[in-house]
């Protein structure tokens, strides 16, 4: 994980899936999207835009910055302002998983959603 230091699953991993993806299945997000994030498995059958924001996150939190490419196709899928607006996000939750990952904070015991693999 480029955020958790390598350390798979790390704790903010564990928090952000457990706090998100009950919520996530209640909003509609397909259900093997939540258990494939949660298995660290490909997602597939994504729509542009979806598939757009992801390999967008992903470069961003891999490489700390976006290929020209990957900039103008979430760019085309979301205009300037969502792209920053991507962009910011993806920032917000780094640092909230830095800081989760120091204090080593864990998923709450007893959630809906099965934890993460170890």
């Amino acid at each position: 994980d480029p955020v958790g230091g390598g350390r798979s699953p790390d704790a903010a991993r564990g928090h952000e899936h457990g706090a998100h993806a009950a919520a996530a299945r209640k909003k509609g997000v397909r259900g093997d999207i939540i258990d494939n994030l949660r298995e660290g498995r490909p997602l597939n059958g994504l729509d542009a835009d979806q598939q757009a924001a992801v390999d967008y996150t992903l470069e961003l939190l891999r490489e700390r910055k976006v290929s020209r490419p990957t900039f103008d196709r979430a760019s085309a899928c979301f205009g300037r302002r969502g792209t920053i607006a991507l962009t910011n996000l993806v920032a917000c939750y780094a640092i909230l998983a830095y800081n989760m990952n120091t204090y080593e904070v864990t998923a709450p015991a007893g959630g809906a959603e099965p934890a993460l693999p170890v």
